[in-house]
């Protein structure tokens, strides 16, 4: 067996954490027309937890992700946060398709200056 680390991808907002989590779950539910299934959804927690099958049309292989939302600044209603994707199983090509679409999705409110992301990510540590 192999014991490899799970690929783990961050995304810093310039929104509470509420409204990132409502955001992610939204696209993730208007996605289940490729067959996306959301296993777990913890409001309290702010974790989902989904799983993507293969679509051949889209180059996609199944795998399984959970996106974490964390506080990184004020407090859940207020401030800034940050979310972790992580790879649970499967293709990381299919991962990196969908940080990358969802990412491009949320432009608009992701942090992009450095020296804030680097303090943001102290949350996970």
């Amino acid at each position: 067996m192999l014991r490899m680390m799970p690929s783990y991808v961050f995304s810093c907002f310039n929104v509470p954490a509420f409204e990132a989590y409502a955001m992610c779950i939204q696209l993730l539910k208007r996605w289940r027309h490729i067959g996306i299934i959301i296993l777990q959804d913890d409001h309290k927690g702010l974790v989902m937890r989904c799983k993507i099958p293969d679509v051949p049309h889209m180059c996609v292989k199944a795998c399984e992700i959970v996106v974490e939302i964390r506080v990184a600044q004020g407090n859940r209603r207020v401030g800034t946060c940050v979310a972790r994707f992580t790879l649970e199983k499967g293709s990381q090509s299919s991962f990196h398709f969908l940080h990358d679409n969802m990412e491009k999705i949320f432009e608009a409110s992701i942090n992009k200056k450095p020296h804030e992301v680097t303090r943001m990510l102290r949350v996970f540590i």
